[in-house]
């Protein structure tokens, strides 16, 4: 609590560490704000005014305080203890919390929403290349499996390569929905590993061509 017009006051000794003061004493405190981040501390200095004048009756805001090198959150809050008048003395009532865990808390929630808000878009985009991915290899299957409907309009050179074609096409698929289980498996967390020889060139070709 504190006094405008006297510059006098008493504060908890919490109130005092809350601002990152030693001191106790408030005529030492009170327009100093000295640990105070400095747009906050505009803030609060320019309600203690405007109180002052009876044009402003509470304050609210979270306020970030200097404490060893690093900026700590509180929640801050003034007001009048009794309506100006005219004449009278101005007696301000401040109280002050420490948030800074539920800070902590709230960015790492925000942080989270946001990996998960950009998983979804990847997870978006990566179904909707799959889906063209897909049809690609099933549209020849279903376009050269209905060819062979009618095996006499065709030489028997051009059916084994409507075959081959087919087949080629069969295990492109296979390799997509393959990729796609082994997704679910990485983000269930069930993939299983095998270790084994392999040719690190020609995979590194294949990436590269795709």
């Amino acid at each position: 609590q504190w006094n405008v017009s006297t510059r006098q006051g008493f504060a908890t000794d919490q109130w005092f560490i809350n601002l990152g003061e030693t001191t106790r004493d408030i005529t030492q405190v009170i327009d100093t704000y000295r640990y105070m981040h400095p747009e906050d501390r505009t803030a609060l200095l320019q309600f203690i005014d405007e109180a002052a004048q009876g044009q402003a009756h509470t304050f609210g805001r979270h306020v970030r305080i200097r404490q060893n090198n690093e900026w700590h959150w509180y929640k801050y809050h003034a007001s009048l203890r009794a309506p100006h008048a005219s004449g009278e003395q101005v007696e301000l009532v401040f109280l002050s919390a420490d948030i800074d865990n539920l800070k902590k808390i709230e960015a790492n929630l925000i942080q989270a929403k946001a990996k998960a808000e950009e998983s979804d878009r990847l997870k978006s985009a990566f179904i909707a290349n799959m889906s063209h991915e897909i049809r690609t290899p099933l549209n020849a299957i279903v376009g050269f499996s209905d060819l062979l409907k009618d095996l006499d309009a065709f030489s028997p050179e051009e059916v084994k390569q409507f075959v081959e074609t087919i087949n080629i096409n069969c295990t492109l698929l296979l390799a997509l929905i393959n990729d796609i289980l082994d997704l679910s498996r990485i983000e269930s967390g069930t993939m299983d590993f095998k270790f084994g020889a392999f040719n690190l060139a020609f995979i590194m070709q294949e990436v590269h061509e795709s």
